[in-house]
C-alpha cells in the first residue's frame, strides 16, 4: 500500500495542493501500511484506526512532505504503528539511524513535528500542530534529536593503555572525542567534570579554598568537616591523569594514520583508525540546539574507573539543572513546510554529523570493552 502511495506521489510531483479527501486517503493508506505489519488483519471495511478528518489531513501533509523530500521511496517501508503522525516520525528516524549505523553506547532519539513557525529561534514559543483544527497553521517541520538513555562508560584503563604504549595517543583520542562530540553529540568528559565542579561547588574558582574560607569563618574543625563532604580539586586530580583534564597538542593526523596501519597492537591500530576517521569527519555547530537554560542532554558520562567522581559531579549537575530552566535537545532544525526540497538539502548536510555520531559510538565501545 505505502509503496503504491509513494510511487503515485513520485509520478505526480506537480500536484502540490490536494483536497481534504485526498489527504484523508493518504493518511489512511499510510496508517494501514504502518499498522498492518505483524498485526492481525481487519476486514476491508474496518479502518485500522479512527482519526478526525482534519487530523488525517495533518498526517497526510506530513507523509507527502517526507515522500517529496526524499525520506521515503517505494522501497522504504516504515515501522508498524497505529498513529500516522508517529509513523511519519519513524520514517525519518529510520533514515537517520541508517546513516549512524548500529550503536552500542549511544541511544539517539529523533522526533518530527509540524509546528506553527519556520524559524528555529521561535521554536520554544511555538506549538506543535497536531490538533484537528490546526492543519492550516502549519508553517514548519521541526526535527530534533536527544539522547534516549544516558549511560556511564569506563574508558580510563584503555586510554591509559594507549598513552602508555604510544605517548600522546590517549590524550589525542580523548581530545578528538571532545572536539567532535561537542559539535554533534556532547559527552560529559573529565574536563567538563572539572569545569562543572568549579561552578557547582567552588563559586567558579579553580578549587574549593575560597568557598571554605567564606563558609567556615576560620574554624579548622568546621573546615575539615565541610571539605570531607564536598568534591575537592585534589579528588578530581587523583581520579584523572593531568592530560585528561587539560588539552594538549596531541598527535598529528599523519601520525594517527601510521599507527592505524603499522602498529603491532591491534587495539592501538583500531583506536587510531577510529580517532582518525572521526577527526577527518567535517562537522559544525549549525544544528546545535540553542535554548534558554542549562543543557542536560549529554550522550554519555565518561568515567576513568567504575563509579568514580564523574558520576557524582554529573548527577549533581543534572539535579541542579532540573531545578531551573534546562533542555536536553542536542540538535534541532525547522524546515519550511511549503518547500519539501529543504528536507532533501538538510538530509545531505546532516549526513556527516550522523557519521560522526556513529564513529563516536564505535570509539566509546572500543575504549570500554
Amino acid at each position: 500500500m505505502l509503496a503504491a502511495l509513494c510511487q503515485h506521489l513520485q509520478q505526480h510531483p506537480s500536484q502540490s495542493r490536494r483536497s481534504a479527501p485526498h489527504d484523508r486517503a493518504l493518511a489512511m493508506a499510510a496508517t494501514h501500511a504502518l499498522a498492518s505489519a505483524g498485526q492481525p488483519t481487519l476486514a476491508d471495511g474496518i479502518p485500522a484506526s479512527i482519526m478526525p478528518a482534519a487530523g488525517q489531513r495533518v498526517a497526510g501533509m506530513l507523509a507527502r512532505y517526507l515522500v517529496r523530500g526524499g525520506a521515503v521511496t517505494e522501497r522504504s517501508f516504515p515501522q508498524a504503528s497505529t498513529d500516522p503522525l508517529q509513523a511519519c516520525g519513524a520514517v525519518l528516524s529510520a533514515w537517520l539511524h541508517r546513516h549512524i549505523g548500529e550503536t552500542r553506547c549511544l541511544s539517539p532519539v529523533f522526533s518530527l513535528q509540524p509546528v506553527e513557525t519556520c524559524k528555529v529561534d521561535e521554536i520554544e514559543e511555538s506549538q506543535a500542530v497536531q490538533q484537528p483544527s490546526d492543519v492550516d497553521r502549519v508553517r514548519g517541520m521541526h526535527i530534533a534529536w536527544r539522547e534516549g538513555s544516558v549511560h556511564r562508560w569506563t574508558v580510563g584503563p584503555r586510554l591509559d593503555r594507549l598513552e602508555a604504549v604510544v605517548p600522546g595517543l590517549g590524550a589525542t583520542v580523548l581530545c578528538v572525542l571532545e572536539d567532535k562530540s561537542w559539535a554533534v553529540y556532547p559527552l560529559f568528559t573529565p574536563s567538563i567534570v572539572l569545569d562543572e565542579a568549579s561552578h557547582l561547588y567552588w563559586l567558579g574558582e579553580p578549587d574549593e579554598t575560597e568557598y571554605l574560607d567564606e563558609h567556615c569563618d576560620g574554624d579548622p574543625k568546621a573546615r575539615d568537616a565541610m571539605q570531607a563532604e564536598m568534591v575537592t580539586r585534589a579528588e578530581i586530580e587523583a581520579a584523572f591523569p593531568a592530560w585528561a583534564l587539560r588539552r594538549t597538542a596531541g598527535l598529528s593526523q599523519r601520525r594517527l594514520h601510521i599507527l592505524s596501519e603499522h602498529h603491532d597492537d591491534a587495539f592501538v591500530r583500531r583506536a587510531a583508525a577510529l580517532a582518525l576517521a572521526l577527526a577527518r569527519t567535517p562537522v559544525s555547530g549549525d544544528f546545535t540546539a540553542r535554548r534558554e537554560g542549562l543543557f542536560t542532554g549529554f550522550g554519555a558520562v565518561l568515567c576513568w574507573a567504575d563509579d568514580d567522581v564523574a558520576v557524582r559531579v554529573s548527577d549533581d549537575y543534572a539535579d541542579y539543572a532540573w531545578q531551573a530552566d534546562s533542555f536536553d535537545e542536542i540538535g534541532e532544525v525547522v524546515l519550511p513546510a511549503d518547500h519539501p526540497p529543504a528536507l532533501r538539502q538538510w538530509m545531505r548536510m546532516i549526513t556527516p554529523h550522523l557519521r560522526a555520531i556513529g564513529l563516536i559510538d564505535r570509539l566509546l565501545a572500543h575504549l570500554s570493552e
